[in-house]
């Protein structure tokens, strides 16, 4: 019987520590939940804060870009406005060349063409 006793005892500590590691087991693997559950929380925010640095320092060159296309346009458009300048310049003083050359000759055709209705 004491046999029986000593085997009992041995079968005995043996369960409760096998429950006992079950239940370290378990608090282990709650810790281990917890903490992955805290570093995706910390991922997930430092996600979020990257994204939204990214976005803004996209909005920055966004920014940046339209405003040199904007200064080049301008640019341009002032480039262009001063061509047709030259242009209808050069455009007056043919006229006024033509004027000069054919004035004498145009008032008198008028004055013909007048006197020839009248």
């Amino acid at each position: 019987m004491e046999q029986d006793n000593k085997s009992k005892h041995v079968h005995e500590g043996t369960g409760i520590e096998f429950i006992t590691k079950i239940i370290e087991a378990e608090q282990n693997a709650r810790k281990l939940a917890d903490e992955t559950q805290k570093k995706c929380e910390a991922m997930r925010s430092e996600l979020s804060a990257s994204t939204d640095d990214l976005r803004r320092e996209y909005f920055v060159r966004a920014e940046a870009r339209i405003k040199k296309i904007h200064e080049q346009n301008e640019v341009f458009a002032i480039e262009d406005i001063a061509a047709l300048d030259e242009s209808y310049k050069r455009e007056l003083e043919n006229i006024e060349t033509a004027f000069e050359q054919n004035q004498d000759q145009w008032a008198e055709k008028l004055f013909n063409m007048i006197i020839a209705r009248g």
